[in-house]
This record gives C-alpha cells, structure tokens and sequence, in this order.
C-alpha cells in the first residue's frame, strides 16, 4: 500500500510506525467488509484517517465452514 501511494503529497505512516497493534476479527461476507472493519478499528485508536486491505483468498460458490 504505502509503496502504491508513494507519489502522493501526502505522509504515510502504517500502524507499525506508531507501534499499535490490534487484534482485529476479520469475519466480514467480503474482502471489502473485512478491510473497512480494519480501517475502522485503527482510526478508533488513533483519529487518523485509515486505508484498509484485506488479501485473503476469496472463492466464488464455496460455502464458509460453520
């Protein structure tokens, strides 16, 4: 990510160099849902403004495991 937006005018700082770490459950339907709830738990923490990701492997018409 951080090399994705290098070019940008703005400063990126990843929760690594404010050392935070969170547990957070990624248990949402999609990829999306997972890294909005990412981005949201680290801007609780911190009031900085958050991109999250979620790079997990998603396969169309497989059931989850219960």
């Amino acid at each position: 990510m951080t090399r994705c937006l290098k070019n940008l005018p703005i400063d990126i700082v990843t929760p690594k160099d404010i050392n935070l770490k969170l547990e957070i459950l990624v248990d949402g339907q999609s990829p999306k849902e997972n890294a909005l709830k990412k981005a949201l738990a680290y801007f609780r923490q911190t009031q900085i403004p958050m991109l999250g990701a979620d790079f997990r492997l998603y396969i169309d018409r497989v059931p989850r495991p219960n």
